[in-house]
């Protein structure tokens, strides 16, 4: 059973639900599901979405959560690294190509990416750092958050 997510975490964790809900209207695109928005209208709120919070998300963990978090060589850093590359791709592909031909694959390259989060590196944060540790921790990512007008 998860733990009660610490409050410093929590900030990524409500982004991590907004990034489950993109993930959800990309799945409707590619099953052709009738909840499902017109795919240029999709594009365009997924673009804001990438510009506002997506691509901010991915460079505070690199830049504040991992290295305050985990050595270079620790199997979760590399995992984020290589999963954040897979979302800029997709994204990029996206964006540029305005369809929905990978809709599926991004769509669950998402969701993995947030259950391995939430689930792995999440809790493994909770239990290994100290309290002074995660008060610091916050610290960062509030002040990440502020400097980049992120919410």
């Amino acid at each position: 059973m998860p733990l009660k997510r610490h409050i410093v975490l929590q900030d990524l964790s409500r982004d991590h639900q907004q990034i489950l809900m993109q993930a959800r209207h990309m799945k409707w695109i590619a099953l052709d599901d009738r909840r499902a928005m017109p795919i240029d209208s999709f594009i365009e709120h997924f673009s804001v979405f990438w510009e506002q919070l997506l691509q901010w998300h991915l460079i505070e963990e690199e830049t504040v959560l991992l290295p305050m978090c985990f050595a270079p060589d620790h199997a979760y850093w590399q995992q984020i690294l290589t999963d954040h590359e897979r979302i800029r791709t997709y994204t990029h592909q996206l964006l540029a190509q305005q369809d929905s031909s990978e809709a599926s694959i991004f769509s669950q390259t998402l969701v993995e990416h947030v259950r391995f989060e939430e689930r792995n590196v999440f809790e493994y944060i909770q239990f290994r750092l100290t309290s002074d540790e995660l008060y610091l921790l916050g610290e960062k990512l509030v002040a990440f958050r502020e400097q980049h007008r992120f919410d």
